[in-house]
């Protein structure tokens, strides 16, 4: 489990657990498991690593789905927008205390992965930062595929 301010994220259950001040849980909330499908068309592809990379550096609106189609399933920016936001911890592929992803790294890294680059080149050229709890290719993959339910 990942704690996020006053709550907490379980991975494993994909439940959200909020806190009061005295450390009481006061809501569980169950949402669907995460996803790389990030434009709703059924399919996890290259379409859906530029989303989430776009979406890390910053880009909203009509900039974030430029030239990509999107699915019934997240037909307009806002849809996508919402959903990344949503989703937005799922994307720290480091394991950091506090999910943070950055798109330097964990969106170049999960391109990489999307893209089929094997373990030996998927960090070249990185620096992951201290702390990080999967900190070699394999364990990066591994999470990726423990997270998403998917098998690069």
């Amino acid at each position: 489990m990942g704690r996020l301010g006053r709550l907490t994220y379980d991975s494993r259950s994909y439940s959200v657990y909020t806190y009061d001040a005295a450390g009481n849980i006061t809501s569980i909330t169950t949402r669907p498991p995460p996803t790389l499908d990030i434009n709703g068309d059924g399919s996890s592809n290259s379409t859906d690593t530029l989303l989430v990379l776009r979406y890390l550096l910053g880009y909203r609106g009509a900039a974030l789905v430029a030239e990509v189609t999107l699915g019934a399933g997240r037909p307009d920016a806002a849809s996508v927008e919402t959903f990344l936001h949503d989703a937005l911890s799922e994307y720290d592929l480091l394991g950091r205390s506090v999910p943070a992803p950055v798109a330097t790294i964990d969106g170049l890294i999960l391109t990489r992965i999307m893209l089929g680059i094997p373990d030996a080149a998927l960090l070249t050229g990185i620096n992951l930062p201290a702390g990080a709890q999967f900190n070699s290719s394999a364990l990066i993959r591994d999470n990726v595929n423990t997270v998403f339910g998917t098998n690069f």
